[in-house]
Formats: C-alpha cells, structure tokens, sequence
C-alpha cells in the first residue's frame, strides 16, 4: 500500500536511466539516505494455499542499492 510524499508514506518517484536493466519499479525516499529500493517485474507463480489448494499468487523481488 503505497502513500503520497505529502502523506509520509513511500512514494515512486520517475525511472532514472542508472537503474538496473531488471528494475521495473524503485524507490528513492528510503532511509538510510541514498538508498534505493529496486523491485523486478511482477510474475505469477503457483502456491499452495492453507487449504491445501493450487493457487496462483503474484510476487515481485526487491532489492536494496545504493546509487
């Protein structure tokens, strides 16, 4: 659950061109400062649920940086 800059919460700013090719997603309001969290492409792979059921859930991977 993001949140707007003016409310405190995490907020993406634009895609810089010194990112990772991966980075589909980052964020730069991150303590401590310039850190960068980077997150990969959104993919869906198969889970099973506590019920024992196939289900599919979406994960994408961040990944801390200083740039």
């Amino acid at each position: 659950m993001d949140q707007d800059a003016a409310g405190g919460g995490i907020a993406s700013l634009p895609h810089p061109a010194h990112c990772p090719p991966c980075c589909a997603e980052c964020r730069h309001d991150n303590e401590p400062p310039g850190t960068v969290l980077h997150g990969g492409p959104a993919d869906t792979v198969a889970v099973y649920s506590e019920a024992c059921d196939l289900v599919d859930a979406a994960v994408r991977v961040f990944a801390w940086a200083v740039c």
